[in-house]
């Protein structure tokens, strides 16, 4: 665990291949999280020099934040945590995944959404 050092929020620092990299190693039942439901906020350095980019959730305004290896870190107490998985992080961002929804499959689709999210019966 470690604090941060500083914010940066300088649009030439950033940097899509640690969200990217996290996406490839992502469970697959995580595969309907894609790198296009973020949008990057910023970095923070670390003090013990590592850099977290944080990518925010659209639909969940959540951040999921990324060293350049694409390891995953929680946000507790102030401090930086490692999660022990990309799919951790992906858990924390609390998404509803509605094609689980045991109705789902009773649902007509057609092509007309509510909300950008639920799915017109």
């Amino acid at each position: 665990m470690t604090a941060a050092a500083r914010v940066v929020y300088d649009d030439e620092q950033l940097e899509w291949a640690p969200l990217e990299q996290a996406m490839r190693a992502s469970r697959p039942e995580d595969r309907d999280v894609m790198v296009g439901d973020f949008m990057w906020m910023g970095a923070v350095d670390l003090v013990d020099g590592r850099r977290l980019h944080l990518f925010k959730h659209t639909d969940t305004r959540r951040y999921l934040r990324l060293d350049a290896e694409g390891h995953a870190y929680a946000l507790l107490a102030g401090d930086y945590r490692l999660h022990a998985t990309p799919g951790d992080a992906i858990d924390d961002l609390r998404l509803q995944r509605q094609f689980d929804d045991p109705g789902f499959d009773q649902l007509s689709v057609i092509n007309a959404f509510v909300g950008g999210k639920s799915v017109v019966p």
